[in-house]
């Protein structure tokens, strides 16, 4: 369970997604710990290997979205 839980913490650091007080304790513990160290890493490698995508939904599927919101609004 720890382990899990460490690996959900630093996929957060990675992603920025941690606070700022979980943010200096992480980088604290990278510093001491060379298991956590290797750990995030190898999850830092893996997340860059990620291709980056950006999606942009064409304009009609986005008009029908809102052309639907405005109508549920008004009923």
């Amino acid at each position: 369970m720890v382990k899990k839980s460490t690996q959900h913490l630093l996929i957060q650091h990675i992603y920025g997604e941690t606070t700022s007080t979980e943010t200096l304790n992480i980088k604290s513990a990278l510093q001491t710990d060379f298991f956590l160290n290797e750990e995030h890493e190898l999850l830092l490698e893996s997340y860059q290997a990620l291709p980056i995508i950006k999606l942009f939904p064409p304009k009609r599927i986005v008009k029908n979205i809102l052309d639907y919101s405005r109508k549920a609004v008004c009923a």
